[in-house]
This record gives structure tokens, C-alpha cells and sequence, in this order.
């Protein structure tokens, strides 16, 4: 297991390594993945690579289009790839679906569209795999880059053993805008395991995606508490500016606040079931202490850096959102996650079985857009 590095700044975890294992897997094995699950909001160049790994691996691509990702024009490509099964999806604008009713998703404090467009899109793949007998599913993002069909294959070695293995993310290290700031400022800032390259075991987790940001570490939650992931390699990320709107850091606080503060209470063996206010006073503390000093060290860096002068644009955004949280909501968030887990289980349990993918996106009221096996 790795080492846990010493936090720079009192309060902030740089890195949360030491609650997962490290494990490469086993050579030589053949991947038992039952589907490639892309959420995808962008033009349908980006999904070459994914289409190529579930090519190779020999799995369905399932890929649920919204915004600038357009359902027919990733038809055409994946139509175009020889071998490749993929069912495409255009997710519909304000889709919502009973199975998908969340308290959480109404919490004043999260409940962002863009979240909720990314959360929607990895519960209806959770949704798929119950539906439809699944029990390997990999979760991958479309800017994922470096994975390959051995690394998958190892992945799904350890599977059974463990409940998700993840691969972290290196460069372009993925981290939420503040901690990207903290590193800009010189902190050590590490990544961790999360959504964007995530296999699952959707036979016997039991977690959700929640409409916030670090909806992947809440969904890890009771996973990594009971020590059932496991890192079993490195990806890359394509590159972006962490700084180029405020608003990007002012949407992932609430989210990212939350899930620091859960993963540090998980260090000190703390389980949010006993939490109450008084743990989130402290947590928006060290939160906010943690704002101030990354935001120090920024200024006090020489001045002239277009980067530096975005990089404080955001920490202000995030120091006024941060302002806006209230123990209080903190709380009612968790325990509206809490209720919304114990509902999922619930409604997992109660869902039909269905033979094609076809009948099952249309229990789920999603058109197909594409359902080609191409030769």
C-alpha cells in the first residue's frame, strides 16, 4: 500500500492514496467486460480511442450523447470501425426517469446541470448492466487516453475480489480547480482513482452517481471504506485549462468540499454515518483555511503570469461559493445521499431482466440512435 504523503497544509489531504490498494493484476488474462460505458458531451472525434479499446476487448461501446456530441454523427463513426458493436444514445434534454429520482438531485446546494448531465449518464449505464445481466462494465470518459485491451484484461483479474478498479489519472493530472490552483502554488498535489477510467463490478455494487461533483468519490464511498478498491495502473488525460472560467470553480465547491471533507474523516477511520454539524463546521474550516492559504501562496508568486492572475480569478469564485455553504447543508446533503442509497438498492432489486439492449433502453424510455455489430 502506498505511503500517505504528509499534508503541506493543515487540513487538506494532498493525497488519498493510502485508502486504496495498488495492484497490477494478472498477466495474460482475457478481459471479462461486459460493456464500455462513454458519457460523452462533446464532438465525436474524441471517441476514436474508447471505440478502438471496446473493439479490441471485444464489448459493447455503449455511448449517451448530449450537447455538442451528436448521436448520429457518432453513428457514422462507429459504423465505420470493422468488429466494433456499439448501441448510441442521445440522451434527451431534461431526461429524467422515476428510476432516477434522487433527493439529492433537488438539494439546493447541488443539482448543477452539468452534474446532473454526467450523473444521469452513469446511472443509466449502472441501470443497463442490472437490466441487462451485466457484470463487468467499464465507466470511461472520452478524453481518457493510454488504455489499453492488457491493462483492462489485468483491471479484470481483480474484479471479485474487489467491488471497482480504478486507474489514476496522471498527466493531465485530474483534480478539481482548486486543487489544481494548490498545485500551481507549489503544493503536492496528488489524484485518485475516480469516474473517468472506473471498471465495476455492476453485479454487487450498490452505489449510485449523485448530481453533484465528486459524484464518482461519493459513489466509491462505502467502497473504499470497506477497503474493495483497488488501483491497477496509470492513464492520461487530455489536457485543459482548469482556469479558464471562474464559474467552473464556483460549480465544483460545494462537491469537491464535501468530498475532501468525507475522504479526510475516512483517513482518521471516522464513517460519515456519525456525522453531524459540528464535523462539517470544522470541515468548511479547514476548507476554508485551505482557500486562503493556496490563495496566498498565488499571490505571493511573481506577478505578470496570465495563468497565476486566472488561477486567483478562480480561488475568488470558490472563496465566494464556499462562503454561501452552511454546516447545515452539508448535513442534509449526506443525509439525502443516505436515503437516495438505501432507494437505489431497493429499486436494483425490483428491475426486470431483458435479453437485448433495444427493450432495455426503452424500459428506461431512451431511443437508440444506433445498434450496429459491424463486420
Amino acid at each position: 500500500m502506498t505511503m500517505l504523503h504528509e499534508p503541506r497544509v493543515r487540513g487538506h489531504q494532498d493525497s488519498h492514496a493510502a485508502l486504496v490498494e495498488f495492484q497490477a493484476g494478472v498477466d495474460g488474462t482475457h478481459a471479462a467486460v461486459d460493456a464500455i460505458v462513454v458519457p460523452t458531451a462533446r464532438p465525436a472525434r474524441h471517441l476514436g480511442p474508447v471505440a478502438d479499446l471496446a473493439r479490441s476487448v471485444g464489448c459493447l461501446l455503449v455511448v449517451l450523447c448530449s450537447a455538442r456530441a451528436r448521436g448520429r454523427v457518432v453513428a457514422g463513426l462507429v459504423t465505420s470501425l470493422p468488429g466494433l458493436r456499439a448501441a448510441v444514445v442521445d440522451l434527451p434534454p431534461g431526461y429524467a426517469h422515476p428510476l432516477l429520482d434522487f433527493e439529492t438531485s433537488k438539494h439546493p446546494q447541488a443539482g448543477l446541470a452539468k452534474h446532473v448531465d454526467l450523473s444521469t449518464k452513469r446511472n443509466v449505464g449502472l441501470l443497463l448492466a442490472r437490466l441487462l445481466g451485466w457484470e463487468q462494465v467499464l465507466f470511461v470518459d472520452d478524453d481518457i487516453r493510454g488504455l489499453d485491451a492488457g491493462m483492462l484484461a489485468r483491471a479484470s483479474s481483480l474484479l471479485g475480489r474487489y467491488r471497482a478498479v480504478g486507474f489514476r489519472v496522471g498527466e493531465y493530472p485530474d483534480n478539481s480547480v482548486v486543487c489544481h490552483a494548490h498545485r500551481l502554488g507549489g503544493g503536492d498535489q496528488d489524484t485518485f482513482v475516480g469516474g473517468n477510467a472506473l471498471l465495476v463490478d455492476t453485479a454487487h455494487a450498490h452505489s449510485f452517481f449523485p448530481a453533484a461533483y465528486s459524484e464518482d468519490w461519493l459513489f466509491l464511498y462505502d467502497h473504499v471504506r470497506s477497503r474493495a478498491v483497488v488501483a491497477a495502473g496509470t492513464t492520461t488525460q487530455l489536457e485543459y485549462d482548469p482556469f479558464a472560467s471562474p464559474l467552473r470553480a464556483a460549480s465544483e465547491e460545494f462537491g469537491d468540499m464535501v468530498a475532501e471533507t468525507l475522504f479526510w474523516l475516512l483517513h482518521r477511520d471516522i464513517d460519515v454515518r456519525t456525522s453531524d454539524p459540528s464535523l462539517w463546521r470544522k470541515g468548511l474550516a479547514r476548507r476554508s483555511a485551505f482557500v486562503e492559504d493556496v490563495t496566498g501562496r498565488l499571490l505571493a508568486m511573481p506577478s505578470g503570469s496570465r495563468e497565476t492572475e486566472r488561477a486567483l480569478g478562480a480561488m475568488k469564485a470558490a472563496r465566494a461559493r464556499l462562503d454561501e455553504i452552511l454546516p447545515e447543508d452539508c448535513q442534509s446533503f449526506v443525509d439525502a445521499w443516505r436515503a437516495d442509497l438505501a432507494a437505489w438498492s431497493d429499486r436494483l432489486l425490483g428491475l426486470p431482466s431483458f435479453a437485448s439492449e433495444r427493450r432495455a433502453l426503452d424500459y428506461v424510455d431512451l431511443p437508440i440512435v444506433s445498434l450496429e455489430v459491424t463486420r
